[in-house]
């Protein structure tokens, strides 16, 4: 459990918890994207809400092909702002049922 001041939620685990005490620091989660690698705060969460574009992560790793070891670096659009689950409105925050 987590308490603080604000959540920002792009979707179902991309989401960021700010304004935490000592014990609560900041909460964030980040499908597909490693935390390590890119410098990550509430401002790139507000961003995307704000500017209707996705932002953009890096993933760094190691892959073996052939037996031999190559690293690789991936840009990749990781902070979505199509939520595909429900209709989004003006605003930005409230959403309605799909008509479907």
């Amino acid at each position: 459990e987590w308490a603080g001041n604000g959540i920002v939620g792009l979707c179902s685990k991309t989401y960021y918890c700010f304004g935490g005490d000592d014990a609560n620091a900041d909460k964030f989660s980040c499908k597909g994207v490693n935390k390590r690698c890119n410098d990550i705060d509430h401002q790139k969460y507000l961003n995307v809400l704000t500017t209707k574009k996705n932002g953009q992560g890096v993933n760094r790793g190691f892959r073996v092909r052939d037996n031999e070891m190559y690293t690789y670096t991936q840009t990749r659009d990781a902070f979505s702002y199509f939520y595909p689950k429900r209709k989004v409105q003006n605003d930005g925050v409230t959403t309605l049922p799909l008509d479907i």
